[in-house]
Order: C-alpha cells, then sequence, then structure tokens
C-alpha cells in the first residue's frame, strides 16, 4: 500500500488529498503544514519549493508557461527571498526592476507565506507540481478556466479517468480548491510510480512535476 498526499492552497488554508494506491482516501483541511502531520510517503504541492537566487523565475515557470499557452497566466514567478521578506511598495518593486531586470506581481509576492509555510514543513519526500499542468497532461491539452462551471466539470472528468472518485469534502472550499489538490495528489502517485515528468526536461532543476 502506498499513501501520498497532494496539497494546494485553500481560503488562506491548506486542502490536503489523500490517495491510497492512486484512489481517494482522506481528505483535510489544515491551516499550517509546519504543525500539521502529513502522514504520506509522497507529497506534492503546488507551491514553489525551491527560489530563485539571482532572478524573478525560474526556468521550470517559463517551461510551464510554455506548455500551457492561453493559461501560461496561472503560474507566477517565484522571487528571491529577500524579495519575500521585504515589503510590497513601489520602491521594492522598481529596486527589484534595477537589480534583476524585472518586476513582480502582488499576486506572486502574495504567495509569501504560504512559501514559508511549506519550507518549514517539506521533507526530500516533498515535490512541486501545478495543477494547470497536470490536468493538461492527463486531458492532452489545456482546460477551461477552473473559474467556470465547464472547467470545473472538465477537472472532474479528468480526475475520474485516471480514477480518483472526488467526494464532497468538508470545509471553507472553493471548488477549485478541491479539484486542484486532488491532481496534485495524482502527481505523487505518478512520482511514486516513475510514471511522472516534469519541467524543465533536462538539466538540473528545481522541476515543477505533472
Amino acid at each position: 500500500m502506498t499513501r501520498v498526499a497532494g496539497i494546494d492552497i485553500a481560503k488562506g488554508s491548506w486542502l490536503v488529498v489523500y490517495l491510497e494506491d492512486g484512489r481517494f482516501e482522506a481528505a483535510h483541511v489544515v491551516e499550517s503544514l509546519a504543525r500539521a502531520d502529513i502522514e504520506a510517503e509522497l507529497v506534492a504541492i503546488d507551491v514553489p519549493l525551491d527560489l530563485p537566487q539571482t532572478t524573478i523565475g525560474r526556468k521550470a515557470e517559463v517551461e510551464a508557461r510554455r506548455r500551457l499557452g492561453d493559461r501560461r497566466s496561472s503560474v507566477f514567478s517565484s522571487l528571491p527571498a529577500e524579495l519575500y521578506s521585504a515589503d510590497y511598495t513601489e520602491s521594492t518593486r522598481k529596486a527589484a526592476h534595477r537589480r534583476f531586470g524585472t518586476s513582480f506581481s502582488k499576486q506572486a509576492w502574495n504567495l509569501r507565506s504560504a512559501i514559508w509555510d511549506a519550507a518549514a514543513a517539506k521533507t526530500p519526500s516533498w515535490y512541486e507540481t501545478h495543477p494547470e499542468l497536470a490536468y493538461a497532461e492527463i486531458h492532452g491539452r489545456p482546460l477551461e478556466s477552473k473559474k467556470r462551471w465547464s472547467g470545473i466539470k472538465q477537472r472532474l472528468d479528468c480526475l475520474a479517468t485516471v480514477g480518483v472518485d472526488l467526494p464532497v469534502i468538508d470545509g471553507n472550499l472553493n471548488p477549485d480548491d478541491a479539484v486542484d489538490a486532488a491532481v496534485c495528489a495524482h502527481v505523487a502517485w505518478r512520482i511514486a510510480t516513475g510514471a511522472a515528468a516534469h519541467v524543465p526536461e533536462t538539466g538540473p532543476g528545481p522541476y515543477i512535476w505533472f
């Protein structure tokens, strides 16, 4: 028996979905990963686990956007740790542009609490993933927006095709929180079974797995 977990942000908390031998086993909302006991042999999480040092963004994110085409905006550029530690101000953004040749968005900076929490909890068995890449791999092409019912239905259908029957999950969740955490868990299962791929395809990491 192999138990894996997929984790995604869910309204300021985290949704952890567990699969047992690739099938849905359980799901829990936790406030902090660092204080939670994630009982899984392997974890795939939708948050950067390795930050760049001398650039804004990583090769993995560039490659992920290339694969996603019209859905490329769902991939944020990760920032050097020093920018997450700084306040989000116009002067900070201008200084970053002078130093790194590009600036950064508020959405990317807002991930800092999640990134710090994941960094405090991660082990060598934790892998970074991205739900849109995972669904594109299952479907054969990027899906519609998850903010529309048609996009949610596509994602539920994709999960069904890989044997993940997602039930109603209790908690303060949006529908896209649940389907994203579930496909992260499926990626963890793919990694555990040697079926997963990653970007960049070659060369040193960090990688985003799918």
